[in-house]
């Protein structure tokens, strides 16, 4: 969704809506998914939201809840970095300038918020455009688009013609395929130590295929996601990520990235991962490396303070310490 005057996104959108096949309950679901996946391939999750300071976290959201006042409506669709308060906003604004009744709702004692859209015929669907956001930019099954109340109304059977006829797969397989690859890839490290599951799953190219060029808060998820589906409980806890990022002269983080280790408990065969933004990928760092990385100004963590962080700079003094050994007895 390129920036570009309201009236003409809404009669592109109006256009699309009026070429869509079936009834008219079916017209206002396409609508309704074309609007979550066009407004999702569109934004990004602004990481400062999440990795910033709470003063920093604090001034988005005002910033956000400015933004999607309905004066400020265009402005909003023209950012790349929002989070959920402007998503939200904008998605229940434009489907309402398409005649399309959606509202704003809060999760119970949080901050988060979702759409609930009502067809014309009172049927409702709970929509969570900020939530499915890296799975659309990754292309896996969208888990926050659903009927509330008819369990039968929207099953995949009805769901996934759908979601060809927007464009968003080709078929039923290649809807699933990433998560079917996954489900490979889960099996083929079923029975390996945690460390050696990261090299599997960081080594099996069919799982970044056309992800070169992801923004790193959707990157960021879609890793935690990998390790979650392919690592059984017990192993996922014994593997870390947390993020990175450099400091700006206010002290406060940019250029993020984030990092991935499994906790071997030695310094030895720790193995620290590090995402590149440049290649697209997570990439094999050293513990030696991330500590330069570090004195020359790489803010590992959000506080800094997390036990997995200490553990972590812990296993870096002891591999500079050895390096420093090694480098005196060749002398």
């Amino acid at each position: 969704m390129k920036s570009r005057d309201i009236n003409q996104l809404l009669d592109g959108l109006r256009k699309n809506m009026l070429e869509f096949s079936g009834t008219e309950e079916d017209k206002e679901i396409k609508m309704a998914l074309y609007v979550a996946i066009e407004l999702a391939k569109s934004k990004s999750f602004d990481e400062r939201y999440y990795l910033g300071s709470d003063q920093l976290a604090k001034r988005i959201v005002k910033q956000a809840r400015e933004d999607s006042k309905s004066e400020n409506f265009e402005r909003t669709l023209n950012k790349r970095k929002l989070i959920c308060i402007s998503i939200a906003n904008t998605y229940k604004r434009i489907l309402n300038n398409l005649c399309i009744d959606c509202e704003v709702f809060r999760v119970m004692n949080s901050d988060h918020l979702y759409n609930i859209v009502t067809l014309s015929n009172g049927r409702k669907i709970c929509v969570d455009v900020q939530e499915d956001l890296y799975r659309i930019h990754t292309g896996r099954t969208l888990n926050h688009f659903y009927a509330l109340g008819e369990i039968d109304f929207l099953p995949d059977d009805r769901l996934i013609p759908m979601l060809v006829e927007l464009g968003y797969t080709k078929d039923k397989d290649s809807y699933n395929d990433r998560d079917n690859k996954i489900e490979a890839v889960r099996q083929k490290v079923a029975d390996l130590t945690p460390d050696e599951a990261l090299d599997v799953i960081f080594s099996s190219d069919e799982l970044f295929q056309g992800l070169e060029e992801l923004e790193t808060s959707e990157a960021y998820s879609y890793y935690y996601a990998l390790r979650r589906d392919t690592l059984d409980r017990k192993r996922f806890k014994r593997t870390y990520q947390f993020p990175c990022a450099r400091l700006d002269d206010n002290g406060e983080p940019k250029d993020f990235t984030f990092c991935i280790y499994a906790d071997t408990y030695d310094y030895r065969t720790v193995k620290p991962y590090l995402y590149s933004e440049k290649e697209g990928r997570i990439m094999l760092c050293d513990l030696i490396t991330l500590d330069k990385l570090q004195d020359d100004g790489l803010k590992l963590g959000r506080l800094g303070v997390e036990t997995r962080i200490r553990k972590l700079r812990r296993y870096m003094k002891q591999a500079v310490k050895a390096g420093k050994r090694r480098e005196e007895e060749t002398r």
